[in-house]
C-alpha cells in the first residue's frame, strides 16, 4: 500500500485523547528552537570552535581538523577540555543560542495540553512560559527555587513562576508532572555547570541508574509521548532509554513522531518507519518541500485548534455523562 504524503497531516486520535485527558507529553529538539534563531548540533560545535579561534585558543588548522574529522558531540567534547584548561575563557552563550523575546514558536505550542520535556539548552521556551504566566493575571512572579544560580548570575531580564520549568536532576520525578510544565532533562542555559555537552556527561547521565533515566522510563512506559524536532542523532541518547521500555507483544504505538519529509525522500521512508517502529514509535510525516523547515511552526498553528475542538467536545460530552450519571 502506498503512503500518502501530505504537508499538514491531521494528529491522531491517540494524541487528542492524550492531551484532553492530561496524558500527554511532548518531546522538543533543537528543530524546534532553530526556528527562532538557535543552532543544531553541527551549528553548535561551529559556534563554539569560531570563538575558541578567535580567542586564539586553537588556529584555523586545528578548527578545521576538529570540524572536519569528529562529529559534534566530539568535537565539543574536545572544545570543553580546551575550555577547562583556559579558565579565563568565558563562552558568549547569547551568541551561540539567542533568545527571541516576541511570541513565536514556542508560545503557539504551549496552547496545547502537554507536559513539555527538552534537550535543548536554550531559553526561548522559559521566556515563552513567562509571558503565558503573566497572561494568565498573576499577582507576581516567583523565582524558581530550583535555579541553582548565584545572584549576580542571574539571566536578565527573565524570572520564573514557581514549580513551572525545571532543568536538575532532583526535580525530574513524575509527582511533578502536570499540564504546562517544562523539563530541560539535558540541562540549561540557567545552570550551565549542569548541561550535558561532552560524551563523559552523557555517559554519567545515562550510564547509570540515575534519576534521570528512571524519570524517562517511568514517561515511555506509562505516558503518550510526540517527538518534534528531533533528527536521527540527536535521538540517539533517548533511543537507548526507549528500548530499554518493557514492551507489550502487539501493542499499539503510544509513542509518535513528527517526521519532516521531501518528495526525494519518499521512496526510503519505508526504512525509517520500519527503524522507528522496532522502537514503538510511529511516524507522522509531513511534506516540507513547498517552504522548508518552517512548515513546523504552520503545522503546530493548525493541530492548536484540533487539539481545542476536540477538547471542547470532549468536555460536553463528560458533562453530558455526569448528568446522565446523577439522573439530572
Amino acid at each position: 500500500m502506498t503512503k500518502h504524503f501530505v504537508e499538514y497531516p491531521e494528529p491522531n486520535l491517540k494524541l487528542l485523547r492524550a492531551s484532553s485527558n492530561n496524558e500527554l507529553i511532548i518531546f522538543i529538539g533543537a528543530g524546534i528552537s532553530q526556528n527562532v534563531g538557535c543552532p543544531d548540533w553541527k551549528g553548535f560545535k561551529l559556534a563554539v570552535l569560531e570563538q575558541l579561534m578567535d580567542k586564539r585558543l586553537i588556529d584555523y588548522a586545528a578548527k578545521k581538523y576538529l570540524s572536519d574529522n569528529f562529529d559534534s558531540r566530539k568535537c565539543l567534547s574536545i572544545c570543553w577540555k580546551i575550555i577547562e584548561n583556559n579558565p579565563g575563557f568565558n563562552l558568549k552563550w547569547d551568541e551561540v543560542f539567542p533568545v527571541e523575546k516576541s511570541p513565536n514558536i514556542y508560545d503557539d505550542l504551549l496552547l496545547i495540553n502537554a507536559t513539555y520535556i527538552t534537550t535543548n539548552y536554550d531559553l526561548n521556551i522559559d521566556y515563552a512560559v513567562e509571558r503565558k504566566y503573566k497572561g494568565n493575571s498573576h499577582n507576581k512572579i516567583i523565582k524558581s527555587s530550583q535555579i541553582d544560580k548565584a545572584p549576580d548570575d542571574e539571566i536578565p531580564g527573565l524570572s520564573y513562576s514557581l514549580n513551572d520549568v525545571f532543568h536538575l536532576e532532583s526535580d525530574f520525578k513524575s509527582t511533578k508532572l502536570d499540564s504546562g510544565k517544562v523539563f530541560h532533562i539535558h540541562g540549561s542555559l540557567s545552570s550551565q555547570d549542569k548541561m550535558l555537552v561532552t560524551i563523559k556527561d552523557y555517559i554519567q547521565a545515562y550510564g547509570r541508574k540515575s534519576e534521570l533515566r528512571d524519570f524517562l522510563k517511568e514517561l515511555f512506559s506509562a505516558k503518550t509521548i510526540l517527538f518534534m524536532g528531533y533528527g536521527l542523532g540527536e535521538l540517539e541518547i533517548l533511543e537507548y532509554v526507549i528500548s530499554k521500555v518493557d514492551k507489550k507483544e502487539n501493542a499499539t504505538p503510544q509513542h509518535f513522531m513528527l517526521f519532516p519529509i521531501e518528495k526525494a525522500q519518499h521512496g526510503h521512508y519505508k526504512f525509517q518507519e520500519e527503524y522507528y517502529g522496532d522502537l514503538n514509535i510511529e511516524l507522522i510525516p509531513y511534506v516540507i518541500d513547498p517552504i522548508g523547515p518552517g512548515s513546523i511552526k504552520h503545522l503546530i498553528k493548525l493541530w492548536i485548534n484540533q487539539f481545542k475542538v476536540f477538547s471542547g467536545t470532549t468536555d460536553i460530552y463528560k458533562k453530558i455523562q455526569e448528568i446522565k450519571r446523577v439522573g439530572l
